[in-house]
Order: C-alpha cells, then sequence, then structure tokens
C-alpha cells in the first residue's frame, strides 16, 4: 500500500530516513528509489580512539583531517559522546578480587547494567572492550576535567559568549588533553 503511494508522487521528491542500511529486498520494493549510504569517515574513528593525555598534536592533525569531509558540529557531538562513555567506564566499581578453582582474579568489574548509561548497554563486546583500554589512559578527575571543558565549550558555542569559533576551540582543547 506504501509502496504504490510512493510510486504515484512523481511530482514531489520523496526522502526516506533508516537508521541503518537497507537490505537489497526492502529497496526492490520502490522500483524508482534511489538508496544513498551516508557514513561518518573513518577519519572521525580514528580521532576518537586516538583520544589520550599528551597526543594533543595528533589529535589536532587527525582533527583537521576529519573536518575537511565533516561538519565541525558533528565532529563535537561526537567527542563529548565518547568522552562521556569514557567517563562511564571510569565510573565502573572494581570487584574485590576473588578466588575461582584457587585462581586469583585481577582486574575483574562489576558488569552491572542498572549503573550502565544507555549508550554502554547498546556497545558491543569489542567496542567496550576498546573503550575501557582507552579509558585506563585517563583518571576519572581526567575524564570529568574534559567532559566539563565540553560542557562550557556547547554554552559558549550556543550562547555566543566565545569570541572564538568552534573549530579554534576544539583545536585548543584537543591540545590541552
Amino acid at each position: 500500500l506504501l509502496t504504490e503511494y510512493l510510486e504515484k508522487q512523481k511530482n514531489h521528491t520523496i526522502f526516506l530516513w533508516e537508521g541503518k542500511e537497507l537490505e537489497p529486498s526492502n529497496v526492490k520494493s520502490i522500483p524508482t528509489a534511489t538508496p544513498r549510504v551516508f557514513k561518518l569517515p573513518q577519519t572521525l574513528f580514528v580521532l576518537l580512539d586516538s583520544i589520550r593525555p599528551g597526543n594533543g598534536k595528533q589529535l589536532v592533525k587527525l582533527f583537521h583531517e576529519t573536518v575537511a569531509t565533516t561538519d565541525v558540529e558533528m565532529i563535537f557531538f561526537m567527542l563529548i559522546r565518547q568522552i562521556r562513555l569514557l567517563l562511564a567506564l571510569s565510573s565502573v566499581v572494581p570487584v574485590q578480587m576473588g578466588i575461582q578453582k584457587n585462581n586469583l582474579i585481577p582486574d575483574q568489574v562489576r558488569d552491572d547494567k542498572e549503573n550502565q548509561i544507555d549508550e554502554l548497554k547498546r556497545l558491543a563486546p569489542w567496542q567496550k572492550t576498546k573503550l575501557q583500554q582507552q579509558a585506563r589512559h585517563f583518571s576519572q578527575e581526567q575524564l570529568k576535567n574534559l567532559y566539563h571543558h565540553l560542557f562550557l565549550l556547547e554554552v559558549g558555542q550556543k550562547t555566543g559568549s566565545f569570541p572564538n569559533s568552534i573549530l579554534t576551540n576544539i583545536d585548543f582543547l584537543l591540545l590541552e588533553i
């Protein structure tokens, strides 16, 4: 029924957005459809994965490579998300060392689903492991300060209270990490 209606709309351009890539069988049901995939560039994920103390020069370089193909606001949003995830993972409470079959179990963490932010619950195990490794480069205090700085940048951006552009402000922030 919907596909028949869409086929009759010759004088209009209709855009349908899906959160994930459609299966070819779904696209075939609308023969005149032109599916387009809009993926974030790989440089953005390299930038996010490279966030760690003392890596400011590399972060600025990656940031400018990413800005060439991605809006600075999207990069800013993803920076906020990454730091929020790292902060949430740094807040996970270590389990007391226990004994299992006479072996000590070091570095075990309580994976308490009730105390996690929703984004952590939706991560694949490999993503969570990668983020946990990245979070180990920071103290919880460093992550809190970084998150607070991002908050101040967002407020300044939205209120126009910063004399510099968001691009310049992110440059300075990345150099300070």
